[in-house]
């Protein structure tokens, strides 16, 4: 059985900001370039304890 995975492109750069979640499901998913990370501070959602996975090189 499939499901939907819905992906919005928060500055329209597929390679930027993106925030994805799995329909009638808790999950949650946002994909954040090391360049913007004070994007994070802006969004409540964010705010609370969360799994993240840091990913690349940091320069």
């Amino acid at each position: 059985m499939g499901k939907t995975v819905t992906t919005y492109l928060i500055d329209g750069d597929p390679k930027g900001t993106q925030y994805a979640f799995i329909s009638n499901k808790i999950c949650q998913m946002f994909v954040v370039p090391r360049s913007n990370l004070s994007y994070l501070n802006t969004q409540k959602k964010l705010q609370k304890p969360a799994f993240y996975i840091l990913l690349g090189g940091g320069r």
